[in-house]
């Protein structure tokens, strides 16, 4: 008797989808289909300034005197005017008393580095600084 009740009355119930399961099940379909790198809304007019514009997480802090050589990983090439291919990884410098990148991914806007003999030892943030150049959600 008890079976008959549970067959008659609940499997209705399962068979809708009522209850915290049919919610759980959307939710979890939802997160599946998530970019994995939250948007971030691109700043015009430091793409405009910029050279590229690269979608990354801080791997390591640097060192230095007058530079900090921070290391990201890239998650995203947005824009990119030169004919450089980036890799998976990039030393990205920032002036040593100025803010740099954060540890949060982050949107960085980045020019080549120039040095006195007009070299380009590599990247530098927008205006030497995270202020300038970072854009983070």
């Amino acid at each position: 008797m008890r079976l008959l009740f549970a067959i008659t009355c609940l499997l209705p119930l399962v068979i809708s989808g009522c209850g915290n399961a049919g919610d759980h099940t959307g939710t979890i379909a939802q997160q599946g289909t998530k970019d994995k790198h939250p948007s971030i809304p691109v700043d015009s007019a430091k793409a405009a300034a910029a050279t590229a514009v690269l979608h990354v997480k801080l791997i390591a802090r640097g060192e230095d005197r007058r530079y900090i050589w921070d290391t990201v990983q890239i998650n995203q090439v947005i824009q990119n005017k030169t004919g450089v291919s980036f890799g998976k990884t990039l030393a990205v410098a920032h002036y040593a008393w100025k803010k740099g990148i954060p540890s949060s991914p982050c949107l960085i806007y980045i020019v080549p580095m120039t040095t006195a003999d007009n070299t380009a030892p590599g990247w530098m943030l927008l205006n030497g600084h995270g202020k300038a150049a970072v854009t983070r959600p």
